[in-house]
């Protein structure tokens, strides 16, 4: 097995990877197969949710499975998990067995497949009577894996090395046999090895259970059908979005550009906002996109180690709006979908670079994705709902002296649409918001208020979703990090809509120790009995504000939505 950095953007192919020719898959077949596998990934999500450990994972979801063919395609729905390139690209087939589960979580030896080193990946290969048919594969965001600050993700880092252990692509179980040295190396170099191996534990169950189900749809089907199967699901992705998607945008080009509130790490580099710029061409049944313009990287941790495939794959999700019902996203938006990626930028950052908070760009690039779409549609979609924020507590128990760490995703508004209001407090990721009861049950926090943020919706003919309005308070010393984007920048409207509410943090509110938090801290010290105001940034809106229905106003009003002056 070769210990080099692995060669970008291949994906060799095996002898058995490709499905037999003449095999045909009737659509009736091929409908059973497809929701097998949809089905297939449910079950491997849910495993996961029962059974991991850590409050991250298990309470806010921060975990993704996916299923590939032998080639290492996506055939089930796009979900942001990893690839299986680095498998492919250091074993060969016959090295591989049915027992194995591969792990790693090296941003730079993924092949574009990891943002940061908190998200640590682990694979199962699917055996039928010729061979390897499937992969399966669960990537979840774990507690912490070492680095300079707990939680393994430091605003102020400015090389990978400073963010945790780096796990290159390796063997945890080498034919049904775990390698424990890998195993307790790994573990050594976490805070929290009991919650780090609960929750690879649960992953490794996900991914069995996907091995098994597709086993059985192999034995229920055959595997030549299984991989006919998997190519027409490709197949159909590409064609759909050639004949009934792409057809709905006019050929030419539409730019849209946004900004990345930065801190600034490097005295030699004093730089606030990071640019994310795409340009969006139509060539009649292929999409191109363009990062060109696009700020270089930067000292600091928001750079995302990306592919030009990632970027494929994840701009296309924000194109639901004209996407067709019943269309599965897969790995065939990569027959006509191209992504001009320049080399050194926030978005394709070269090694070492940080990248542990790489999800300020990753967001951003919806954004302005929806924002050259709009563009192109004369305004007939919605802005982003890139309004994801969070905070993090760490600290020291009184009575025992354990250590604690509590990570709290917070969504925001949506943006206000062509037919409808922008939803409210939502979530980018696969992720949720973790339940008041919980926190309060299991960490040293009470929760004072948790509701909607008034007026934080961008006024228009359909009003933007609005943010959180959040107050707890510490019942013990303790340091507290914000990692919020949208602090200085608000959501933008579309159409004439008013742009959404900013993100806040405040320290004891309405008192003479009130202090501002900045939207990027790590860790600043609170004391027990303190109070911290959280708001999360709400969605801009759509359309003429005066040209809302008065009632819909009035309705707003009652429910508390908005304040007197905003409906004046």
């Amino acid at each position: 097995m070769p210990s080099s950095s692995l060669p970008p953007h291949t994906s060799p192919t095996t002898a058995s990877a490709a499905a037999p020719e003449g095999v045909r898959v009737s659509p009736m077949v091929l409908e059973i197969i497809e929701g097998a596998i949809e089905s297939t990934m449910r079950q491997m999500d849910a495993q996961v949710d029962r059974t991991a450990r850590s409050t991250v994972m298990r309470e806010a979801n921060e975990h993704v499975p996916a299923i590939y063919d032998a080639r290492g395609r996506s055939v089930a729905s796009v979900s942001f998990t990893a690839n299986v390139d680095p498998i492919l690209q250091r074993w060969p087939e016959e090295e591989i067995r049915s027992g194995d589960v591969f792990v790693w979580n090296h941003p730079y030896q993924s092949c574009g497949g990891i943002g940061h080193v908190p998200d640590i990946c682990l694979t199962v290969p699917v055996f039928d009577e010729s061979g390897v048919v499937a992969y399966v594969q669960e990537m979840g965001h774990v507690q912490d894996v070492g680095g300079i600050i707990v939680g393994s993700m430091s605003q102020t880092a400015t090389e990978v090395f400073q963010e945790g252990v780096l796990i290159p692509p390796m063997k945890l179980v080498d034919d049904g046999v775990l390698n424990a040295e890998v195993y307790d190396l790994i573990l050594a170099n976490t805070r929290f090895p009991d919650l780090l191996r609960g929750d690879m534990d649960a992953m490794i169950g996900g991914c069995r259970l996907g091995a098994q189900r597709l086993h059985d749809l192999c034995a229920e089907h055959s595997g030549a059908t299984v991989r006919a199967a998997f190519d027409e699901l490709l197949s159909r992705c590409a064609r759909t979005l050639r004949e009934e998607v792409f057809s709905r945008i006019p050929e030419g080009r539409f730019r849209f550009e946004d900004f990345v509130e930065y801190v600034d790490v490097s005295p030699a580099e004093p730089r606030q906002f990071i640019r994310i710029a795409l340009t969006m061409e139509c060539r009649g049944d292929r999409l191109h996109f363009d990062f060109t313009g696009t700020d270089s990287q930067v000292a600091g941790s928001i750079n995302f180690p990306a592919d030009e495939r990632f970027y494929a794959r994840a701009l296309l999700t924000t194109f639901q709006t004209i996407l067709p019902d019943s269309l599965v996203l897969n790995d065939g938006v990569l027959e006509v979908v191209d992504v001009e990626l320049p080399a050194g930028t926030v978005l394709s950052p070269r090694f070492p670079a940080a990248c542990s908070y790489r999800h300020y760009p990753l967001i951003r690039t919806f954004g302005v994705a929806l924002g050259a779409l709009a563009t192109a549609l004369d305004g007939q979609v919605p802005q982003g709902a890139d309004n994801m924020s969070g905070v993090s507590f760490s600290g020291f128990l009184p009575d025992s002296g354990e250590r604690w760490y509590l990570t709290m995703p917070l969504g925001g508004g949506s943006s206000g649409r062509p037919f409808a209001d922008g939803s409210d407090a939502v979530l980018m990721t696969p992720g949720r918001n973790v339940p008041c009861e919980y926190i309060e049950r299991y960490y040293p926090l009470r929760m004072v208020h948790y509701g909607l943020n008034t007026d934080s919706g961008g006024a228009g003919l359909h009003r933007g979703g609005l943010g959180y309005r959040i107050v707890l308070e510490f019942r013990t010393d303790c340091r507290v990090s914000v990692r919020s984007d949208r602090y200085y920048i608000a959501p933008p409207g579309v159409r004439g809509g008013r742009a959404g509410g900013t993100a806040e943090f405040v320290v004891n509110p309405g008192s003479q120790d009130e202090r501002r938090l900045p939207g990027k801290l790590d860790g600043a010290q609170v004391r027990a009995g303190d109070r911290l105001l959280i708001t999360s940034p709400g969605g801009g809106g759509w359309g003429d504000p005066l040209e809302r229905d008065a009632a819909l106003v009035e309705l707003d009003l009652q429910r508390g939505l908005i304040s007197a002056r905003s409906a004046a």
